[in-house]
């Protein structure tokens, strides 16, 4: 993991070893933990604080936890633009959780502007600040829901999903397939 915690210079646990057995050590960080933080500083910047462990304050992520409970909306718009997906091999499709082959499928599908069945009626797993695949899945689950936003609110909602699909989501997909 790469928080402060442990790889500060002086008092992370990394820099503490080091001295303790006198030598360097490699340090890899993983790729897809240091892809959550633009997520994570994008919703706080543009929607507002979290509320705490498991919520949003915001407009936008307020209406998270609720997104299971809204009735899809056929017409919402596709956000076809940015680089697609990788294509994953079906060996390492079959190998995914069920919460990252609902999110693979689920960008596919709002790129393209049409939700197969089986996705419109999808619950997303539980809100969770430690899991923000879930969160990523939720914002683009929203974005094809009836939500009631408009004007300002509306534009948020967009940033972030467009966000979600053509980088957080675009980058974990491509950190998998390595």
């Amino acid at each position: 993991d790469s928080t402060n915690q442990n790889t500060g210079w002086r008092g992370g646990t990394h820099a503490h070893l080091e001295k303790l057995i006198k030598r360097k050590l490699f340090w890899a960080i993983c790729s897809i933990h240091t892809n959550e933080l633009p997520l994570r500083h994008l919703i706080k910047s543009v929607d507002g604080n979290t509320s705490s462990g498991k919520g949003f304050m915001g407009p936008v992520g307020s209406l998270l936890s609720k997104v299971n409970d809204m009735e899809y909306d056929p017409n919402f718009m596709a956000l076809s633009s940015g680089e697609d997906l990788i294509e994953l091999s079906k060996d390492i499709e079959k190998s995914l959780s069920t919460d990252q082959k609902i999110c693979y499928r689920l960008v596919k599908a709002v790129k393209s502007g049409v939700l197969p069945i089986n996705l419109q009626d999808m619950k997303c797993g539980t809100l969770n600040h430690a899991r923000w695949l879930t969160t990523g899945q939720k914002l683009v689950f929203l974005w094809t829901r009836k939500h009631g936003l408009s004007g300002k609110n509306l534009e948020t909602l967009e940033i972030l999903v467009k966000f979600c699909l053509q980088y957080y989501f675009k980058l974990y997909f491509d950190s998998i397939r390595l």
